[in-house]
């Protein structure tokens, strides 16, 4: 198996590295670059620096649908199942965020978002 670089903004180096509460990563992931079983080498963006190393334990297809009205409404589907909201605030926090909201705007920015979520551990949604 390869290693695989995955890039992080600063802010989520602690939430890996130390604190360990950020313990997936949602990418896209067009061609099928994250797959069990590989390294993965977590770079800080702003510093180029390898700050950790996981294993990939698996994936995820993740499909965030967002609609701008008042608020943003937002839909969130894991392997083709609709998540309840309080299971989108356990997977927001899990990717490193304080809540659901939060992790739409930037993951989304009221556009349908395909991708992928790339574990390092067991949980699964």
């Amino acid at each position: 198996m390869s290693t695989k670089e995955m890039r992080f903004d600063s802010r989520f180096v602690a939430p890996i590295s130390v604190a360990k509460t950020k313990i997936h990563s949602i990418r896209r992931d067009p061609n099928d670059k994250y797959v069990e079983g590989e390294e993965l080498q977590m770079v800080d963006k702003s510093t180029g620096n390898v700050f950790a190393t996981k294993t990939c334990t698996g994936t995820q297809k993740i499909l965030i649908k967002c609609w701008q009205r008042e608020v943003v409404v937002f839909e969130v589907q894991i392997d083709d199942r609709t998540l309840e909201y309080d299971e989108v605030q356990e997977l927001a926090r899990n990717d490193g965020f304080s809540s659901a909201p939060e992790m739409i705007e930037y993951v989304c920015n009221n556009f349908n978002y395909i991708g992928k979520i790339v574990h390092w551990t067991d949980k699964r949604y």
